[in-house]
């Protein structure tokens, strides 16, 4: 009797693909062993702090040695280190859970750092250009009686970038109900003292702009761009809510009354 052993083994429940699927190289991909670390904080800690260090020795020799090629590098690689604390800030904040109020966690924060970034380096430009011209303008306005420091205007200018940054971070965070207040506030503070500046104001160049509080000159035409702009939208969005305010018409004559009282001093710029 003959023993058909009929032995169908199947090899497509044994196959080779199968057996190499199980040991695929996709499930031991180069991409789930990431030699990338956690986190780059470290790195980024030691490149600000050399940066930093870099700056600071750079500034130290430019001021001793007057030298406007040391003190514009110095602006130069300052804001490198910003932008290193900005995008280190932007990482760290991507990295956080999400939350009930911030569902999509903080991702945003890396766009706005490059944001920033990239005005910081229209300030670094403008300073680099301030820097150029402050010899120039030092002896200009230099004599016999009043010696003007060759790079004085570049450190008169970083010293208000110094502070105006610090003001421009924690405006920019400021709900929109306080920021509009603050702007509408300012604006009117500004519109005022820019009314006296004809009366009282001091005269420089053929030019009366300024008005003289003791400590320093102030300009209320430049401290009213900010707020003024803030101000003309704000009113200027209330026509969504109701097309009968005469918006157009309010925004108009402040606009007017601006450009009337710069042409008094005069400023055209």
């Amino acid at each position: 009797m003959a023993h058909h052993h009929d032995h169908d083994h199947d090899h497509s429940g044994h196959s080779h693909n199968q057996s190499h699927a199980g040991h695929s190289h996709a499930g031991h991909s180069h991409a789930g062993h990431s030699h990338a670390p956690a986190s780059f904080g470290t790195a980024f800690a030691i490149g600000a702090s050399l940066n930093t260090a870099f700056v600071v020795a750079e500034l130290i020799f430019g001021y001793s040695a007057n030298s406007l090629a040391l003190v514009s590098d110095a602006v130069h690689n300052l804001s490198d280190v910003i932008a290193l604390l900005l995008a280190w800030g932007g990482a760290w904040l991507a990295g956080r859970r999400p939350t009930d109020t911030h569902t999509y966690g903080y991702r945003r924060a890396s766009i706005l750092a490059a944001l920033f970034n990239a005005g910081l380096l229209l300030i670094a430009v403008g300073l680099v250009a301030v820097g150029a011209a402050s010899p120039a303008a030092a002896t200009r306005y230099s004599d016999d009686k009043h010696h003007v420091p060759p790079l004085y205007y570049l450190w008169w200018q970083l010293a208000w970038v110094g502070v105006s940054l610090p003001v421009l971070l924690v405006v920019s965070m400021l709900p929109v109900a306080i920021a509009r207040r603050m702007a509408l506030i300012g604006t009117i503070a500004c519109l005022v003292l820019l009314m006296l500046v004809p009366v009282v104001g001091v005269e420089k160049n053929g030019a009366t702009r300024w008005l003289n509080f003791g400590v320093s000159l102030l300009q209320p035409s430049e401290f009213l761009k900010p707020f003024f702009i803030v101000t003309v939208a704000w009113i200027l969005s209330m026509r969504a809510q109701d097309e009968a305010l005469p918006v157009v018409f309010i925004t108009g004559a402040m606009t007017a009354l601006v450009a009337v009282l710069l042409m008094l001093q005069p400023d055209f710029g």
